[in-house]
């Protein structure tokens, strides 16, 4: 570009990609998705204000952008949209099965070099790819401010990975019959050089978005095995710990072997440990889940579907994947507030489905009497929450666990629904995994209105 060129008016460098590109390939063959991209090239070289078009990697192209007078922002977005929504139009009629769209970063050229300029528009398509309704930003002054200070912050976690400045707390998992301590989940925290602890949802969006989130399964893993490995040599009880597993690492073929070289090495009972597979992230990777569920069963592990009912759950995660134990997600435990009497008909059901199916359900974020005296109602044998504690260091967890014999006080509001045996003349009802009843979810499905106790709360991501 010369200063003849950038005096007539306004110039910006454009970073565009077609992300749908690679699913044409895939579904229509190599030809018609270089096709679609030979096509994206010829439509950027014909647009009048192109001064400069530039083909990079597979579906990425920059372009340099120049009006004859000068545009604010706001202008230069609308008439790119303008544009590009004919181009897209035509094809999306060819591919119908995609959504066809471009993703494109844009920064002004001021002041700036022009290597500066494709880092800050790099910058710039990086925030238009999230999934946020978004397909084309412009660099801003705040924006450029609150990228770097992301990248500083990726950085610093990068280190605190290096330094080992992770460690878990663990949260009790309860049986409600008995009030008894059944196991744990060990959830991520990270602590500062100074000794603050800091909660999942400062930083696990960043390391799930730079998939440094597969070390940090790793170092909770170790460090999870490490206490076992020391409470058991001490002769000291422990209980089954479950551990969280990321997509990247999910979707890594060697993860089960490392995973099994891992809990080996400190000699720990696979019925010990139990690894939770958020139900989301099965979107796309249901292969991949699936071969290393079953690795994982095979070698004695429990394996947890996490979070159900987040995701789009279908029929197809019970029938396709093998699995010990379902954790609802708080969302569906009933609360004052839209969606609460339908939630009151879905869970019954669920643990019913559970059941039937040989699968244990924990019930998460448990947070009132109110709660756990519906859930008692409909049958859940366990249940996880604030209720009966926040997440703790392991020292405070098993300090807890003896000091209380190994489990809780049941509220005496909790009104007890096992029978040791039938009415008179009968045999005990049959019970399932949850030794509640085998029909207890679908007789017990009664309505409790009261959610009188203020709830703690666990960080989002934890």
């Amino acid at each position: 570009m010369t200063k003849s060129q950038a005096g007539k008016g306004t110039a910006f460098w454009f970073d565009v990609d077609f992300p749908e590109a690679g699913l044409v390939s895939r579904r229509y063959g190599v030809e018609a998705g270089a096709g679609l991209l030979l096509a994206l090239e010829d439509f950027l070289r014909g647009l009048p204000e192109a001064a400069l078009v530039r083909r990079g990697f597979f579906d990425h192209f920059l372009l340099l952008f120049i009006c004859e007078r000068p545009k604010s922002n706001e202008e230069i977005i609308s008439l790119w949209r303008a544009r590009t929504e004919r181009f897209l139009e035509e094809r999306r009629k060819k591919y119908p099965g995609f959504h066809l769209r471009l993703c494109c970063g844009v920064c002004p050229i001021k002041n700036e070099r022009i290597p500066e300029a494709l880092e800050q528009a790099a910058m710039a398509n990086q925030e238009a790819r999230k999934a946020d309704g978004r397909e084309t930003v412009i660099l801003t002054p705040a924006l450029i401010q609150r990228l770097w200070a992301q990248r500083e912050f990726a950085r610093e976690i990068s280190r605190a990975l290096e330094e080992k400045r992770f460690g878990f707390y663990l949260q009790p998992k309860v049986e409600l019959l008995t009030g008894k301590i059944v196991g744990a989940e060990a959830l991520a925290r990270r602590f500062t050089r100074s000794g603050e602890v800091i909660y999942p949802d400062a930083f696990l969006p960043v390391m799930e978005e730079n998939g440094t989130v597969a070390e940090l399964d790793f170092l909770i893993l170790r460090g999870v095995c490490e206490h076992l490995a020391r409470r058991l040599a001490e002769g000291l009880p422990v209980v089954p710990v479950s551990v969280n597993l990321s997509r990247p690492r999910i979707e890594r073929p060697d993860t089960a072997r490392r995973l099994e070289a891992t809990v080996s090495e400190y000699g720990i009972p696979p019925k010990l440990l139990a690894f939770e597979l958020t139900e989301n992230i099965f979107l796309g990777s249901l292969a991949a889940v699936k071969g290393l569920t079953d690795q994982l069963r095979d070698a004695g592990y429990q394996v947890s579907i996490d979070d159900y009912g987040t995701g789009y759950t279908n029929l197809g995660l019970w029938k396709e994947l093998d699995f010990d134990e379902l954790k609802l997600d708080k969302s569906f435990i009933p609360a004052r507030g839209p969606g609460e009497e339908k939630n009151k008909v879905i869970v019954p059901i669920v643990l019913e489905l559970a059941e039937r199916m040989g699968v244990k359900v924990v019930c998460e974020g448990v947070e009132t009497l109110g709660q756990l005296e519906y859930l008692r109602q409909c049958g859940c044998g366990i249940v996880q929450g604030y209720f009966f504690s926040e997440p703790v260091p392991p020292e405070k967890f098993y300090q807890a666990y003896e000091d209380k014999g190994g489990r809780y006080p049941l509220p005496g509001r909790l009104t007890p629904l096992r029978q040791e045996a039938g009415p008179a003349g009968t045999a005990a009802e049959p019970r399932g995994k949850s030794g509640f009843p085998k029909a207890a979810p679908a007789r017990y499905a009664a309505s409790v209105s009261g959610i009188p106790d203020k709830p703690g709360r666990e960080p989002a991501g934890g």
